[in-house]
């Protein structure tokens, strides 16, 4: 089964690797008014720029793929603060239990956390779970959705009390479906 990578995946491992396929440039050379926004030009090497104009001119594919990001700055430091304030704990996600499915805000959570069903996940992700409930559900009521609240409970606190089964904590995410917490020692 084939898994969707964003392109931002695929980059963040060419930069781990060896960085040589990503040229990147944080000197703006140019910006410009235009009817459709705003053209903001960056220096980057010849080379880079040579294929650039000629996918320009003869809108064949280069060997360079160009896109542009606007990085929020104050998001991307918390986010940086986040990332080397974390631990480096692992985990595995299994779905534990699974019964009738009771509404349409029941199915929109499953799917949305169907995702991480049997994937190893960082701790970061693992403290996201209650933003992502909250998320979906707002969007279920904002979008004319009727039925009862469903609360997101977790038996992880941050740290796990020593037992004797594999299963750490548990996640339960509606009435009849939860994840199970097993915590990937390296």
């Amino acid at each position: 089964m084939e898994t969707k990578t964003s392109n931002l995946e695929v980059m963040d491992q060419m930069v781990k690797d060896d960085n040589k396929g990503i040229r990147m440039s944080g000197n703006i050379c140019e910006i410009k008014n235009v009817t459709q926004g705003t053209i903001i030009g960056f220096g980057l090497p010849k080379e880079v720029g040579d294929d650039a104009m000629i996918q320009f001119q003869l809108g064949l594919p280069g060997e360079y793929m160009f896109m542009c990001f606007a990085v929020n700055r104050k998001e991307f430091e918390a986010t940086k603060s986040k990332i080397q304030n974390s631990t480096t704990k692992k985990f595995f996600i299994r779905q534990f239990y699974n019964t009738i499915v009771k509404n349409k805000l029941d199915t929109a959570l499953r799917e949305a956390f169907a995702v991480f069903e049997n994937k190893i996940i960082s701790e970061t992700q693992l403290n996201e779970f209650p933003e992502l409930h909250k998320k979906v559900s707002e969007a279920y009521y904002a979008s004319g959705g009727k039925c009862q609240p469903i609360e997101f409970s977790s038996s992880y606190t941050g740290h796990f009390t020593p037992t004797s089964s594999r299963v750490n904590a548990n996640v339960y995410v509606t009435n009849g479906y939860w994840l199970e917490i097993i915590e990937v020692k390296e």
